[in-house]
């Protein structure tokens, strides 16, 4: 099986990843209000459609997210990396969207991003953890 994995071209992993993100987004479209029990909206348009553009400037740049999560506070977070170097962009249910890079010493980096910083963020996210 990982012979298989390992023969697989670059954008046909990228197309995986970009299917079951998706695919991902679209359950967490779907919650209900109140889906945590503390009373969080679920992710409403404007932030998918913010997810969608984080998604397709990480296809461009060629770094996988490594997950996207529903927001206590209104929206979706897609994460990068590990544990030892991650990167996030949160796209909240607003429209305002935050960028944050740490490691697992002191490092912490956090920025608001607009729609049109989408693709420089996810940049400086990828260099950030490929570090």
């Amino acid at each position: 099986m990982a012979a298989q994995h390992a023969r697989r071209s670059p954008a046909a992993v990228a197309e995986d990843w970009h299917a079951e993100l998706s695919a991902k987004l679209g359950e967490l479209a779907a919650f209900p209000p109140d889906w945590d029990g503390y009373g969080s909206d679920p992710p409403n348009a404007t932030a998918v459609d913010r997810v969608r553009r984080v998604f397709a400037a990480a296809l461009e740049l060629d770094i996988a997210p490594s997950t996207v999560v529903p927001s206590a506070e209104g929206g979706v977070g897609v994460y990068f990396g590990s544990a030892a170097r991650c990167g996030d962009i949160e796209c909240f249910n607003t429209g305002e969207m935050v960028a944050v890079v740490s490691d697992d010493a002191d490092d912490l980096r956090v920025w608001e991003i607009d729609a049109e910083g989408i693709s420089s963020a996810v940049e400086e996210i990828r260099d950030y953890v490929q570090r």
